[in-house]
């Protein structure tokens, strides 16, 4: 019953800070400025901080998770049409994130925190993710 709660909870914390506390400033600015809209990562910090309350401090790493992943797709969809198809596809992979947080922290043998300890030596994605960071940042 705990693990049904818990996604319920990372749900209904999504659909708050989607669409009841982000303005539409913000997601104007987004799309004017993509992933250099400082609101863009004020919007993430809020989705991600309203996950990590309601689903408890110990689940700080999905927090983080939730941050970079909802980071991502802003950013992505900032770029695309404003359409019922964008908006739909936005919404899916956010549920997604959720649903695969939810899977690795109830129903898998390999815990998120030992796949956090795993990346930390991963020299590949490192390296990824510097690269995704200078291309998308800085340029």
């Amino acid at each position: 019953m705990a693990a049904t709660i818990w996604v319920i909870k990372l749900i209904l914390s999504h659909l708050i800070t989607d669409f009841i506390l982000q303005p539409n400033s913000w997601i104007e600015q987004r799309k004017q400025k993509h992933f250099t809209a400082s609101t863009l990562y004020i919007h993430c910090l809020v989705t991600a901080v309203a996950a990590w309350a309601i689903i408890g401090w110990q689940y700080w790493l999905i927090a983080i998770i939730i941050f970079i992943s909802h980071a991502i797709i802003d950013g992505w969809k900032s770029y695309q049409k404003t359409t019922n198809r964008y908006f739909i596809i936005d919404q899916l992979l956010h549920v997604l994130i959720i649903i695969l947080c939810w899977y690795a922290t109830f129903y898998t043998t390999l815990p998120i925190k030992k796949t956090w300890v795993e990346l930390q030596t991963n020299i590949f994605f490192w390296k990824a993710l510097t690269g995704a960071t200078f291309v998308t940042l800085p340029a």
